[in-house]
């Protein structure tokens, strides 16, 4: 049986609450880890330009000595090695919200989210659907229609919304 239209608005207003609270927190979490992230880039940076200060005037002497050519390879690659750590810090912060707005999301939803679940989707597909649940999703199929339901799916899809807000957590 496939849903009627009625049926996915209806499974979509009764995720709403759900997706409001799963973008709040998310947004929250975005701007706590923008706080962290900030603070990090900064150490990093910080790091990174004496790292780069000490390579600078090392290549200066050796510019002197061998006419400069020496100097801009240095520099160059002392700014490589800038952005390849806040790149690699990025990367870390992004993995770091991935992580919490999973476990977030477990939280938020409850222990009996997978009941409830199972009892949406006997209602979309019937009752005599097949409803298979694992600790973090559940799978229904009937009539050769297959519906999952997952937490790090819904994770992934908060994540996702946020879209570009998750680069400011790290832009000046």
């Amino acid at each position: 049986m496939t849903p009627t239209g009625a049926d996915l608005d209806r499974m979509r207003e009764a995720l709403l609450p759900l997706r409001a609270a799963l973008r709040r927190r998310a947004l929250q979490e975005a701007q706590r880890v923008r706080a962290a992230a900030d603070a990090e880039v900064e150490s990093r940076l910080e790091g990174a330009e004496t790292e780069v200060a000490a390579m600078v005037a090392e290549a200066r002497e050796e510019g002197l000595r061998e006419a400069g050519a020496a100097a801009d390879t240095a520099r160059a690659a002392a700014r490589r090695a800038g952005r390849q750590l806040v790149l690699a810090a990025r990367r870390e912060l992004y993995e770091e919200l991935q992580h919490r707005v999973r476990a977030e999301t477990a939280r938020m939803v409850g222990a009996d989210w997978r009941a409830r679940v199972a009892e949406r989707a006997r209602r979309t597909l019937g009752a005599d659907a097949c409803i298979r649940q694992t600790p973090d999703a559940v799978t229904a199929e009937a009539n050769g229609r297959r519906l999952t339901w997952s937490l790090q799916e819904l994770a992934a899809r908060a994540v996702e919304q946020l879209g570009d807000r998750v680069e400011e957590a790290w832009s000046p």
